[in-house]
């Protein structure tokens, strides 16, 4: 799972929007459209400028677009043509190491340098803490018979204020599962 998320980019994207439609017929019953983190990304964005990423599920196909600076890439890939489709997340639990160390660190320091040095650990300690939730990644792909993958790695926005559960990347599987099961039938 982890190695299939290095493979989609090594940076998760944020979230811009996120809406699951399962009964729409004629648009999209999926829509995901994320941007690259940080702030730079978000400015671009607000120029007007496409550096998104859009992932679309209908009926039928899927939709995925990439834009960058230099120009943006379209693919359409109809469900008849798709292998697998994965959903997972993954969490940087090294966070959760380094949060642990400052807040020994801090507790030992304490003993000689007083209670300066605990708080400072404590501090460094929760900030790791918030980050291991803060940069949880979830990952939505579809795969194709000819190994072509549309998918990414992406986590909450938060100056957008866009957060998605796993539960509701577990629902996008399933709503491409059962458009593949419907496109068969035909």
């Amino acid at each position: 799972m982890h190695s299939l998320a290095l493979s989609l980019g090594e940076r998760a994207l944020v979230l811009k929007e996120f809406s699951i439609d399962e009964n729409a017929t004629t648009g999209a019953q999926v829509r995901i459209v994320a941007r690259k983190e940080g702030l730079i990304a978000w400015l671009l964005t607000l120029m007007g400028i496409d550096v998104t990423t859009i992932f679309e599920v209908y009926s039928n196909r899927i939709e995925f677009s990439r834009g960058s600076l230099s120009g943006k890439l379209c693919n359409v890939i109809p469900l008849s043509a798709l292998s697998v489709g994965t959903t997972g997340y993954t969490k940087p639990i090294i966070f959760l190491v380094l949060a642990a160390i400052a807040f020994i660190a801090g507790i030992v320091l304490a003993a000689k340098a007083g209670f300066l040095a605990f708080l400072l650990g404590l501090v460094i300690a929760i900030a790791f803490f918030i980050s291991y939730f803060l940069k949880k990644s979830l990952l939505i792909s579809a795969i194709s018979h000819s190994s072509f993958i549309a998918g990414f790695a992406f986590k909450r926005s938060i100056i957008e204020g866009v957060k998605v559960d796993y539960e509701q990347a577990l629902q996008v599987i399933s709503i491409i599962n059962r458009n593949i099961i419907q496109q068969s039938a035909k």
